[in-house]
């Protein structure tokens, strides 16, 4: 066996600085085949990733507007808001990570719901709420209010965002909005896209739907 008593390679860099990578390193053995060498992998780097979303700032409670070509759902697009929207935790800390990778630092969450794709707070603040609880939005008799949040200054925590969030496609299936979670093919990569096409966000007309299929919910849970 060539492998017996050949020394080991050095460590291959590890494949993230944090949240946990890998490195492999190969005997030198002499094989003309490289692959006949053993290798072995283990894991690195696993401490947890700088928090890029230091400077939240929260804009207050609105109402979500009834007609808007601005905002847009962010939900199933990026693996923070991957789960069930309704028992999600930590819901404004995911929506600003998804509004992070898309390049947005206004956000807001209803319920969970994480709602973006437009950087001009106007855009989300043109109906003042009252019902909004938690930083996460809220609902009163039959209106649903959203919490409105803005990330100071993102790009001086670009390199912190590069290490937590990936490129990935994302296989979306033919369905409406629906308050129940749905499985969606990911395929990791290396680095999140320059932009991410505009089809794959759900249409605008859907925050209506949202907003239906929420109350719904609400009355089958409540009443």
């Amino acid at each position: 066996d060539p492998n017996n008593g050949a020394a080991w390679g050095e460590w291959t860099s590890c494949s993230a600085t944090c949240r946990t990578g890998q490195r492999t390193r190969s005997r030198n053995c002499g094989h003309s085949d490289p692959s006949q060498c053993q290798t072995e992998t283990e894991d690195c780097n696993r401490q947890d990733c700088p928090n890029p979303l230091r400077g939240l700032k929260s804009l207050g409670c609105y109402a979500i507007p009834a007609v808007t070509t601005e905002l847009k759902l962010l939900e199933n697009l990026t693996p923070d808001l991957s789960d069930s929207a309704i028992t999600r935790e930590k819901a404004v800390e995911k929506c600003g990570m998804g509004a992070l990778y898309f390049n947005y630092k206004a956000f807001s969450v209803t319920l969970g719901f994480c709602i973006s794709s437009s950087n001009r707070t106007e855009a989300y603040t043109q109906f003042q709420g009252y019902s909004c609880r938690n930083g996460k939005g809220g609902n009163f008799d039959q209106f649903l209010f959203m919490d409105v949040h803005e990330i100071e200054e993102p790009q001086a925590h670009s390199d912190a965002l590069q290490e937590v969030l990936y490129s990935f496609t994302i296989v979306r299936p033919s369905s409406t909005v629906s308050t129940h979670s749905t499985t969606y093919k990911v395929e990791a990569t290396n680095k999140p896209p320059d932009s991410f096409p505009s089809s794959s966000f759900i249409a605008v007309p859907s925050i209506v739907s949202l907003c239906v299929a929420l109350l719904a919910v609400l009355a089958i849970v409540f009443f």
